[in-house]
């Protein structure tokens, strides 16, 4: 079962072996990592032994945590220090593997691109070294500091214009003024619908909320083009003080499999490899033009379960809640009365409750007038009688409480203010 839930996390129907022991010893052994301990977020922990020696296997969190079925108790999944599947069940540890079932190695939904900078030529790869991704975006370094501009910048934005890649650009920032930086990084590019916007934060000089500064004052100066951050998992986890990545997170690591840094935070590009002369990316986009769709600004495009999916809530969640909403506001007490078999009598015209509401604010206004005669009344009566005003205060008594219990909610704004000052008005006179 443990085998079946780890599966299930992933989407599969089940993981395709009799156990997590006979799925540790499939696993082909360039995927697995024996008694190592520092597994990367998602990959599979795995243990021997037990009682009938099927072993154990459970998600790592990437903190030292792992996901696992019963340790807390039978039919209970639970986050738990990974040492505590040995501790408690006196399993011993064999180590971990990538995310792999039914014998194959799972992937995540997203494509893969490179960044490049005076390193790489103009011409750059359109696979990924080594592990042979094609490439569908590339993040080129255009700017360093104050004063660096690369040579090739502009031929390697050709040679990816000219193959249809989602394009991005970056600026290498170094201790300085920010906007100053920025305004250069900006005045080398003839911006494009589509073009991305980096800031590549890697020099200990460059502070937290100069980070802040630079990509807040940027998205400022360019709509319409997302703005992000690149930095690695040390100066995310340890030098950045507002979590703030503008438009998304480019972390980079080094021997982390590709989708998995060991961070919390979203994220939206993993730098996972520096092969062969090239940085590999992997981002979290289904296509090339979803990404394409995304650096334009625009949200992405819906597929035909995402609109069937919205159109059955709109019939069932949303319209309850529109008729829920206008019950209450049409039937409750002191707004629009309507008779007993209302409203479930579908053939109650809603002229009938129009007709209604006008009689309520006839009545109200007859109310207000004879509030309002009635006042007048009293404090003639008051200046006759000097401090005798008992039967007056009485009366003014007898109106506050009328005025009090009345709903202005649903009359004209200068109808309900008219009322409010009589309201103001009894008040004072019977406080005097």
């Amino acid at each position: 079962m443990c085998g079946q839930f780890c599966a299930a996390m992933y989407g599969y129907g089940s993981s395709g072996y009799r156990d997590a022991l006979t799925q540790w010893n499939l696993i082909p052994a360039g995927r697995r990592h024996p008694g190592k301990t520092d597994a990367p977020a998602g990959s599979l922990l795995f243990w021997g032994g037990g009682s009938a020696g099927h072993g154990h296997v459970a998600i790592a969190d990437g903190l030292g945590n792992v996901w696992s079925i019963d340790i807390s108790g039978a039919g209970t999944v639970s986050s738990v220090p990974a040492g505590t599947i040995s501790s408690r069940w006196g399993l011993p540890y064999l180590g971990w593997t990538v995310p792999y079932f039914q014998g194959q190695e799972w992937e995540a939904v997203a494509i893969y691109g490179v960044d490049v900078s005076m390193f790489q030529p103009i011409n750059f790869l359109l696979t990924t070294p080594g592990d042979g991704k094609p490439v569908d975006f590339v993040i080129i370094k255009v700017t360093e500091g104050s004063g660096w501009t690369s040579s090739r910048w502009t031929g390697q934005r050709q040679w990816a214009k000219d193959h249809g890649l989602s394009t991005g650009f970056y600026h290498f920032a170094r201790p300085g003024n920010m906007v100053d930086q920025a305004d250069r990084f900006l005045s080398q590019i003839s911006l494009q619908p589509g073009d991305h916007l980096w800031f590549d934060w890697e020099d200990a000089g460059v502070s937290s909320a100069q980070k802040d500064a630079w990509i807040s004052y940027v998205q400022g100066r360019a709509p319409g083009h997302r703005v992000g951050l690149y930095c690695n998992t040390s100066f995310w986890l340890g030098r950045d003080m507002s979590g703030f990545a503008g438009d998304g997170l480019w972390i980079a690591t080094g021997g982390i499999p590709a989708g998995a840094p060991p961070i919390q935070s979203n994220w939206l590009i993993h730098q996972y490899s520096t092969d062969g002369g090239y940085d590999h990316d992997l981002a979290q986009f289904a296509s090339r033009a979803d990404m394409i769709t995304w650096a334009q600004g625009d949200d992405m495009p819906l597929s035909a379960d995402d609109k069937t999916w919205i159109s059955a809530a709109i019939r069932t969640q949303v319209t309850a809640v529109v008729k829920a909403e206008s019950y209450a506001a049409v039937f409750t007490a002191d707004k629009v009365r309507s008779p007993d078999d209302a409203p479930a009598n579908p053939t109650w015209a809603p002229a009938s409750y129009l007709r209604e509401g006008y009689l309520r604010l006839l009545e109200i206004l007859a109310a207000e007038k004879s509030a309002g005669t009635a006042l007048a009344n009293i404090l003639s009566q008051s200046q006759t009688n000097g401090s005798n005003g008992t039967a007056a205060n009485m009366k003014l008594d007898e109106i506050r409480n009328t005025l009090a219990a009345l709903d202005l909610s649903q009359l004209p704004a200068d109808i309900a203010a008219k009322i409010e000052s009589l309201k103001i008005t009894v008040g004072f006179t019977e406080g005097t």
